[in-house]
């Protein structure tokens, strides 16, 4: 199922659980990514937030990373980088997941009453703006 409400299923829609939409490189919502509300009886406002998909690795230009796929790994990847710093005894994971949706860049109109908001959510993960806040709250 695709479309608004059809495509954040399941544990995705845990309210613990960080959830991630699809953007380019430039912060364009991209049609096929996840989008919300989340499932009835669940948390509704998902994603959280959307990460950058649609790019090629270095090694292999023939390869494109694309879709909610891409975009959950590279927000992996940050969730990893920033755990190197800060693991879960010092910044407890509910904790984390809030700094990141905090820090996410906000488009102008981002509201969870609008499809910006049903489909960005928070707003695109900045990792840098992440970074800094977990540097400030636990030096």
């Amino acid at each position: 199922m695709i479309g608004p409400g059809g495509s954040i299923l399941g544990a995705n829609c845990h309210e613990d659980v960080l959830t991630v939409g699809a953007v380019r490189a430039d912060g364009m919502w991209l049609g096929y990514s996840a989008q919300g509300p989340g499932q009835p009886r669940m948390a509704r406002k998902k994603p959280d937030l959307c990460a950058s998909s649609q790019f090629r690795e270095d090694d292999n230009a023939f390869a494109t990373n694309t879709g909610t796929s891409a975009a959950g790994g590279m927000a992996a990847g940050v969730v990893a980088a920033l755990r190197s710093n800060w693991n879960q005894a010092r910044v407890a994971p509910l904790k984390l997941k809030k700094i990141l949706n905090d820090t996410a860049r906000k488009p102008p109109g981002l509201a969870w009453g609008n499809d910006l908001g049903q489909r960005l959510g928070n707003g695109i993960l900045d990792a840098e703006a992440a970074f800094k806040e977990l540097a400030r709250q636990y030096p």
